[in-house]
């Protein structure tokens, strides 16, 4: 009797590893299903990274692009108050840096429209835009500033 319950035991212990290793048990290799499983999550955490990182950009723009703004607003206003010889004088680096502000706008649109690899070399061409109007921005700074001293 004794040896009949021993083989009964192992026999279900037999059973109870089968059954533990056929409940998605990590001892062997990950199933088709499993691995497609985490490739899917991988790819969502992936673009939800990326879709994070392409927001905070678009806000670090958006935050520069008005600070810019209010920054150019002043300079006219003290070109305004300068009087008309300094204005003339002053036009033509406004005019340039109004059509440099247009362009970082139009560029800000075209990447908030793009996504993936486009949306990275719009990325490029954002930052260029961006510098491209800081320098214009502090040409007709120092124009002015020449100007009126």
């Amino acid at each position: 009797m004794p040896r009949t319950l021993h083989f009964l035991a192992i026999i279900l212990l037999a059973f109870a590893l089968a059954a533990c290793g056929s409940n998605g048990s990590r001892t062997g290799e990950p199933s088709a299903d499993e691995v497609k499983q985490e490739a899917e999550e991988a790819a969502d955490a992936a673009r939800a990274y990326a879709a994070r990182k392409q927001r905070e950009y678009e806000e670090r723009v958006r935050a520069e692009l008005d600070s810019l703004d209010h920054r150019i607003q002043g300079l006219r206003e003290r070109a305004r108050r300068a009087g008309s010889e300094t204005r003339r004088k002053l036009r033509p680096e406004l005019e340039e840096l109004e059509a440099k502000r247009r362009r970082a706008e139009e560029e800000l649109r075209r990447l908030r429209e793009s996504s993936g690899q486009a949306w990275s070399d719009l990325r490029n061409g954002m930052d260029a835009a961006l510098e491209e109007l800081n320098r214009a921005y502090r040409r007709a700074h120092d124009r002015f500033e020449e100007q009126t001293q």
